[in-house]
This record gives C-alpha cells, structure tokens and sequence, in this order.
C-alpha cells in the first residue's frame, strides 16, 4: 500500500511505501519482489523503501533485483532507497559496487505507510 505522507487524498507530494522482503532475497523470492515492486509502481508508488532488516541473505539474483527495482521506479519519475541492511548483506552490495547506486535512508516509521511482505 502507498501512502502520500500529506494526509490528504489528491495531494502533489511524494507517495511512499515501504517493501518489507524476509529471510533471504535470492532467487527463489526474486520473482516475487520484482512484481511486488510493479504493482507498487502501478499504484503510483514515487519513493519505495525497501527495508532489508529482515534480510539475512542476499544472492546476485537479488541484487539483480534490487537494481532492476531501482530502475524500474526511476523509469517511473521516482526513487529507490534501502533501509536497514544488515552487515554482511550491505558488504555485499558493497562489494559489487552497487552502494554507489543504492542509497541508504532511514525508516521513518511514522512518516512510511507498509506495503505487503515479500516470500520468506
């Protein structure tokens, strides 16, 4: 689910939503983050944080996601950013140089509406 962060039904303002993948995002649960990120594009999602805290691994295919997430809501005129990963998964986006294109922020949990979970 979206929410728009203003409280007002119609409002211009950025439409945030948090995607909540657990356990490990490799390639069985791939598949299903890649469509839970284009249904989230589709309902008009501007900002999507994807919120890795309940991610204890992460393989190229999942990596590989993230990326086409990230390009697939910039195609859309927003922004992609990952929210609390844990050590071993962010050095693995750093060791593929992929922290230079994902960006970290913070969960505002007051401020983000969740969206549905991803496949443990």
């Amino acid at each position: 689910m979206t929410g728009n962060g203003a409280g007002e039904p119609g409002a211009a303002l950025e439409r945030r939503s948090v995607l909540q993948p657990k356990g490990r995002l490799d390639m069985i649960a791939a598949p299903t983050f890649r469509e839970q990120v284009k249904r989230l594009v589709e309902m008009g999602a501007s900002l999507l944080v994807v919120d890795l805290g309940s991610v204890s691994f992460v393989d190229s295919t999942g990596l590989a996601a993230l990326v086409g997430a990230l390009k697939l809501v910039r195609g859309a005129g927003g922004d992609l950013c990952v929210a609390r990963p844990n050590a071993q998964v962010w050095q693995v986006v750093e060791r593929r140089y992929l922290h230079t294109v994902l960006r970290r922020c913070e969960l505002g949990e007051a401020e983000l509406t969740r969206s549905p979970e991803a496949p443990r």
